[in-house]
C-alpha cells in the first residue's frame, strides 16, 4: 500500500495527475464511495473514509467512548451497515491540547472493496478543495435509517501554518459541521491532502482545520 501514496516533501511544487482513480468517476461520485459514515452504536455519527480497501481512517475522538463491537461503517457504495474492529488510535486529548494529533484506524470486518487513494503534499493559499462527510444534521433528519449520500462542499486554501504542536494545520473555506470530523480533504483530482477535524464553537471561525501530518501517520502503519 506504501507505493500508492505520496510520500511528503516540502520541495515538491508539481501536481502528477496521472493514474488516478478520480480521473475515471465524477468526483462527487468518487468522494460518495471514498468516504464513510462512521457509526458509533449509543455513542453518535463520524465520518471517515477508506485508506486501504478494507481499512478506515477516522478521527481518534469519534472512537474514544465506545468499545470494537459498537463501530459500524457504511455509504450508499456498501449498501450496508458492516462492523469495523478499532485497530489504532492516538491518545486522547483535553480542550486545552486541541490540536494534537487525533487520528484512528479501522479495519472492516468482511469487507475488501474499498477504493484505495492516492496522497498529495502538493497544496498552496487559494487552491481549489472539497471536503466530504456526513453532518449530524443529515443523519438526524433521516428517521428511516436509510444510508444517506455524503455531503460535499468546496473552497479555498486560506493558510498553511504549524500549529503549537508542530504540526501544520491548513485553514480551509469548505464548509463543514459536527459529524464531519474524519472526512477527507481533497484536491480537484481527488488526491488526500489531510483529515477534516471541526474546530470547538469557541474559537468562533467558519471553519476548519486538517493535519496534513496524516500522510507521514498513514506510511507508517506499513
Amino acid at each position: 500500500p506504501a507505493d500508492d501514496l505520496i510520500i511528503p516533501n516540502e520541495s515538491s511544487t508539481e501536481i502528477d495527475t496521472s493514474d488516478t482513480e478520480a480521473n475515471n468517476l465524477d468526483l462527487s461520485t468518487y468522494l460518495d464511495e471514498l468516504t464513510v459514515l462512521v457509526d458509533i452504536k449509543n455513542g453518535g455519527y463520524g465520518s471517515g473514509f477508506f485508506v486501504d480497501k478494507d481499512l478506515i481512517l477516522t478521527n481518534s475522538h469519534n472512537v474514544w467512548e465506545t468499545n470494537n463491537n459498537e463501530i459500524y461503517v457504511s455509504n450508499k457504495k456498501i449498501g450496508r451497515y458492516i462492523r469495523a474492529e478499532l485497530v489504532f488510535k492516538t491518545p486522547k486529548y483535553s480542550d486545552s491540547e486541541f490540536g494534537k494529533r487525533d487520528y484512528a484506524i479501522l479495519k472492516l470486518i468482511d469487507y475488501t472493496d474499498g477504493p484505495v487513494p492516492k496522497f498529495t503534499n502538493f497544496k498552496k493559499r487559494m487552491q481549489s478543495v472539497y471536503a466530504a462527510g456526513y453532518p449530524g444534521a443529515i443523519i438526524e433528519q433521516n428517521p428511516n435509517a436509510e444510508i444517506p449520500e455524503s455531503v460535499i462542499t468546496v473552497g479555498r486554501i486560506l493558510q498553511i501554518q504549524n500549529n503549537q504542536f508542530a504540526i501544520e494545520q491548513v485553514l480551509h473555506q469548505a464548509s463543514i459541521a459536527p459529524g464531519n470530523s474524519g472526512g477527507p480533504l481533497v484536491d480537484e483530482c481527488g488526491r488526500i491532502i489531510g483529515i477534516n477535524s471541526f474546530l470547538r464553537p469557541e474559537q468562533n471561525l467558519d471553519s476548519d482545520f486538517l493535519d496534513s501530518f496524516i500522510k507521514f501517520f498513514i506510511i507508517s502503519l506499513w
